[in-house]
C-alpha cells in the first residue's frame, strides 16, 4: 500500500522516534490515504483551532525490529 505524507496546518508531526534520533527512523509522518481521510473528517469535527499532535505513524521494519530488541532486552518482561 503506498503511504502519504501527514501534512495539514492544523496538525503537527512530532515524530517522536526522528528527534531522539532512533535508527531508521524517518522525518515527517506518513500514513495510508484512507487512514489520513479518517484523521481529516476527525480534525473538521474540532473547533478552530484546535488540531492534532501525531507522535507517531508508519514505522520502518527496521526501527520496529529495533524497538522490539529493546523493550524485549529485559528478560522478567511479560
Amino acid at each position: 500500500t503506498d503511504l502519504v505524507p501527514v501534512a495539514h496546518p492544523r496538525i503537527r508531526v512530532l515524530g517522536a522516534y526522528w528527534h531522539e534520533g532512533w535508527p531508521f527512523a524517518v522525518p515527517g509522518a506518513y500514513l495510508r490515504p484512507g487512514t489520513l481521510q479518517q484523521l481529516l473528517v476527525a480534525l473538521a469535527s474540532l473547533p478552530e483551532p484546535f488540531g492534532f499532535g501525531i507522535w507517531d505513524a508508519w514505522r520502518d521494519p527496521r526501527l520496529q525490529a529495533v524497538l522490539h530488541d529493546r523493550v524485549y532486552r529485559d528478560g522478567d518482561l511479560p
